[in-house]
């Protein structure tokens, strides 16, 4: 047996492997002694079969098996040894003259090679900021605002129709500008918020219950398919052939408008559950800022260890073999087969920055023996479970055995299992440089947020 590295570029090269028949072959008859015990081929009796025929019959599967795990083995040896780490999958390379019946057997591999981080390097005169929302005055009072509309209640009301309004309209069929005889008459409900037509809004603008006005039924929600007009809006039933036109003429039955609850010791209750202890407006101020600061800095904790990473991966400046990513990501992926010029320039660099992470996270995970525990996993479930649902009171056995069965699934595990190695590295990190405070506005934390929504993979 010989292994032998043949460098091309840093990090990359090929790995040559050259096999004997004394390497497999004790145990290539082995196998054969196993199957011959056992094989029943017409003409012999059990266990008498020629190993001639065995060879022939069984001879290329058992060697081509025996070679894999051989292989399999060398490498992951190689790698002990050298102390390297190959990226990816090795790419196999076609030697000439090469098959299975040749006595001495040599296999070639294109690899890359991951390069070690210099931890201790990394974390000199490193600092980094965290951001603290400052939260006015106006976002308790739209928060505020939006509770009190959520509890309140729809009221008929006379008034001129405004946005947010609930308004059911009369619809008849118009031809040529007048009421068409015998004409399609229908009736429905409009929302008048975000899905609604801004062209229908126009229309309806500043009216009156019994009021009228002609417009197109096509323009009454933005999203509505022709399907949804005919069964939604015109109540034609599905076996229906009538195609009515487009124009019609509504009148305003009903406006019904939203009435903002009142602030009161009944509505807190509604608002936080029977066992609140918010009593008046300042206390419900002073709870909904806790709240929302609560939200803002586990948001801007986000968007530090974004940048943490970011920061870490420049530092460590790492040299990828990026000819051999190319190659093995196209041969192995259908999403980077057609990639090319600039879109696989683009690709390649928040690939190169994923990777350099991952290398990066996983040398501090060793060299410092951080150890993720299946406690750890299940808590960070748990946590995630109790955010999504917030309102949840389960027992901590309930939310043990949600968790429980949510990591039965093995890719869900995997996934688990990665986000609390980056979580447990990047609290080691932020223990070993300067975290420094910055206030920042609200308006300002959006724009940040916009700006890395905007360019972030």
């Amino acid at each position: 047996m010989n292994t032998r590295f043949e460098p091309i570029s840093e990090q990359h090269g090929y790995l040559n492997i050259t096999l004997d028949q004394a390497d497999y072959l004790p145990q290539f008859n082995e196998e054969l002694k196993k199957i011959k015990k056992n094989a029943s081929i017409k003409g012999f009796r059990q266990g008498a079969a020629p190993d001639a025929m065995l060879r022939k019959l069984y001879g290329d599967g058992i060697k081509a098996d025996l070679l894999q795990k051989k292989l399999n083995l060398i490498i992951e040896n190689y790698q002990k040894d050298e102390q390297i780490r190959f990226l990816g999958d090795l790419i196999p390379v076609e030697a000439d003259g090469e098959n299975l019946q040749n006595e001495s057997i040599a296999f070639k591999f294109e690899v890359g090679i991951a390069p070690k981080p210099q931890l201790d390097r990394m974390f000199q005169d490193f600092s980094i900021v965290k951001f603290k929302v400052d939260i006015p005055e106006e976002r308790i009072t739209e928060e505020i605002d939006h509770m009190r509309n959520r509890f309140g209640e729809s009221i008929e009301t006379e008034e001129p129709i405004i946005k947010e309004d609930f308004i059911e309209i009369e619809a008849l069929e118009l031809e040529n500008g007048s009421l068409k005889e015998s004409g399609w008459k229908t009736q429905f409900p409009v929302s008048l918020g975000e899905q609604m037509h801004e062209t229908f809004f126009e229309k309806v603008d500043g009216l009156k219950k019994s009021d009228s006005f002609i417009f197109n039924m096509d323009e009454v929600e933005k999203n509505l398919t022709e399907t949804d007009i005919r069964k939604y809006l015109l109540k034609l039933s599905p076996e229906a052939i009538e195609t009515p036109g487009n124009t019609f003429e509504g009148k305003i039955v009903k406006v019904m408008r939203r009435q903002a609850a009142t602030l009161s010791e009944e509505f807190y209750k509604k608002a936080f559950g029977p066992q609140s202890t918010i009593t008046s407006e300042e206390e419900l101020r002073s709870n909904i800022r806790t709240n929302l600061q609560s939200y803002f800095d586990l948001e801007c904790k986000k968007l530090m260890d974004i940048e943490l990473v970011k920061q870490m991966v420049q530092r460590a400046g790492l040299k990828l073999p990026e000819a051999f990513l190319v190659k093995w990501l196209q041969q192995s992926y259908e999403e980077w087969h057609n990639k090319e010029g600039h879109e696989l320039e683009h690709a390649m660099l928040h690939f190169k920055e994923g990777m350099a992470w991952n290398l990066i996270r996983d040398q501090i995970i060793v060299d410092y023996k951080i150890e993720v525990e299946v406690s750890d996993i299940i808590e960070l479930v748990i946590g995630e479970m109790k955010n999504q649902y917030p309102g949840v009171q389960l027992p901590d056995e309930s939310w043990q055995e949600l968790a429980k069965r949510t990591l039965g699934n093995k890719e869900k595990a995997t996934q688990y299992y990665v986000e609390e190695q980056n979580r447990k590295a990047l609290e080691w990190i932020k223990q070993q440089i300067q975290i420094q405070e910055d206030p920042i506005s609200l308006d300002q934390f959006r724009d940040k947020v916009k700006a890395l929504n905007e360019h972030h993979h």
